[in-house]
């Protein structure tokens, strides 16, 4: 169910409950439209707008054919409105390695240009350990990362070498959507 429907349906329990019923303790005929029935409705619809509101954004493009083995892939602006949240973060395209022998590239997220310390830096890499195939995929990177500021966030996707393995040729986004999600969530549990 959607979070709109839900927020609709909470709306009208809400209004019944609060402005449509009587009070308790006053007589049957005085069903209550009151200011104070209202002016709790009101407090209480304000208050639930604000635990369910979202705060995402979406960047995408088609077909982006990146043929570069080092840096920023692609960058996506996102305004942060809580200081004490965290961001959550996905990639989803193609990225592959190709006409190499055990190579291995690093895809990762940046936040301002830094990568995420806390939890961990989010990334994925693909190691080829034979062959000159050319195996386009769709891969999927996820996280979350904690301590960004509010405000303006440059994130961005990039590319890199995996620890321990120099250059190989890597490849990003051939033929089809890459998309790069981020989404403002509470901070996790301790």
């Amino acid at each position: 169910m959607r979070i709109s429907t839900i927020y609709a349906i909470m709306l009208v329990f809400c209004w019944t409950v609060f402005v449509a019923l009587p009070e308790v303790g006053s007589a049957p005929s005085k069903m209550s439209t009151t200011s104070m029935g209202h002016d709790r409705f009101l407090k209480l619809r304000k208050r639930l707008s604000r635990s369910v509101s979202s705060n995402w954004k979406e960047c995408s493009w088609n077909s982006i054919n990146e043929n570069k083995d080092y840096g920023l892939i692609k960058d996506c602006v996102f305004l942060k409105k809580y200081s004490n949240s965290a961001l959550h973060v996905y990639w989803n395209s193609e990225f592959s390695v190709n006409q190499c022998s055990g190579c291995c590239k690093r895809w990762f997220f940046t936040f301002n240009g830094a990568e995420c310390q806390s939890p961990r830096a989010i990334d994925g890499l693909v190691y080829l350990s034979y062959g000159t195939f050319w195996l386009h995929r769709v891969r999927h990177i996820e996280g979350h990362c904690n301590n960004v500021h509010k405000g303006h966030v440059r994130v961005g996707f990039n590319v890199g070498d995996c620890s321990g393995y120099g250059n190989a040729n890597a490849y990003t986004g051939w033929n089809t959507v890459s998309r790069l999600f981020v989404e403002e969530v509470t901070r996790p549990q301790p």
